[in-house]
């Protein structure tokens, strides 16, 4: 005769644990998976309760198939450059940077540099005509502070460069090239795209 309370006590317990197995489910983990064949089972369960109760180094083997990569950083920096003074001046130009430091000594490769602006110039109570364009450069580095590269800019072709510890980015535009000027206003701005390489 086959008693119904342990019979009914199992199912209980049956149900009870296909619910909190359902209620936690996450969706698909690979590492519960235990037979990898893509699905978390019966069969992945009947593994999991032969070794129900042992104890060891929890680490597991991982195959990495796609390593090592170099790794990259994207960056930019710009140099902005805006002016506006009412005050006369002899023959100069207007000029701003802006540096990056600490990049370790790395090969870093320049994606492209850009420069762009101008600015106008005021010769009397309203004489105003425009100033040359803006120029510039990006100076680049060693951890030493030995200058590595000197590049002009625009450039669009990518540069690659090893041992670069710091890189400067430097925008100007002249001014007064022949009378004396009695006010500017100068907008312009130099930048550069790179990225670190391992």
């Amino acid at each position: 005769m086959i008693k119904k309370r342990p019979l009914l006590v199992a199912a209980l317990v049956f149900c009870l644990a296909a619910t909190i197995f359902i209620v936690s489910s996450t969706g698909y983990d690979p590492w519960i998976d235990y037979d990898e064949d893509g699905t978390v089972d019966y069969d992945d369960f009947i593994l999991l309760a032969g070794e129900y109760g042992t104890s060891g180094n929890p680490t597991k083997d991982v195959n990495v198939t796609n390593w090592p990569q170099p790794l990259t950083a994207k960056a930019s920096v710009c140099a902005v450059l805006e002016v506006y003074v009412t005050e006369t001046c002899t023959p100069g130009r207007d000029f701003a940077w802006e540096n990056v430091s600490g990049i370790g000594g790395k090969s870093v490769r320049f994606i492209s540099g850009s420069v762009s602006g101008g600015g106008i110039q005021q010769l009397g109570a309203s004489v105003f005509f425009e100033r040359p364009t803006a120029t510039g450069y990006v100076e680049v580095k060693d951890p030493l502070g030995t200058l590595v590269a000197r590049i002009s800019l625009p450039f669009n072709i990518p540069i690659e460069i090893d041992n670069v510890d710091s890189i400067h980015v430097q925008v100007a535009v002249p001014y007064g090239p022949i009378y004396t000027v009695v006010g500017r206003s100068t907008n312009a701005v130099a930048g550069v795209a790179y990225e670190v390489l391992s």
